[in-house]
């Protein structure tokens, strides 16, 4: 598909669309191929190809779609390129799909246990808006102390 075409669906925030004209993997290889391209440091990288795998992420609909979101994830962790750094994937797409409630959650534990891929970047999120609990379990998940940026009023989560 062209990727003018991919952008426009993006644009429209049409993902089903989108994966009706592509398959996952091609999304998740052309979000690594955006993501690992040399480009100067004032590019802003909206007019190249692959641009629209990575817009796809800045829309509503992935996030109102979670077994899309996910699928979509998974494709990313078991598709990452030689040279990629995960902390891309984790401070990404992943950090943008955990939520507190309780499927979000089984979802990241889920993937943490299956995929060595999404544990690392697991561990490059931030989620200190997340209550104590769930930050916790985010935390156990990625098997790492995970960063804790300074956020006045409340302290790092400690277990009991």
């Amino acid at each position: 598909m062209d990727a003018a075409e991919l952008q426009r669906l993006v644009d429209e925030d049409d993902v089903e669309g989108l994966l009706r004209a592509t398959s996952v993997e091609e999304v998740a290889d052309a979000w690594w191929r955006w993501v690992l391209r040399d480009r100067s440091p004032d590019a802003e990288g909206f007019d190249e190809p692959d641009w629209w795998a990575v817009e796809i992420w800045h829309g509503e609909r992935i996030y109102q779609v979670p077994d899309t979101a996910h699928a979509l994830i998974r494709a990313l962790a078991e598709r990452v390129p030689e040279g990629a750094h995960l902390g891309r994937l984790g401070a990404g797409p992943i950090e943008n799909c955990i939520g507190s409630d309780e499927a979000s959650l089984g979802w990241v534990e889920e993937e943490a246990g299956r995929s060595e891929n999404f544990r690392t970047a697991l561990a490059s999120v931030w989620v200190s808006d997340l209550p104590d609990e769930a930050f916790l379990r985010v935390q156990d998940a990625a098997g790492t102390e995970l960063a804790w940026p300074p956020v006045p009023d409340r302290p790092r989560p400690q277990r009991p």
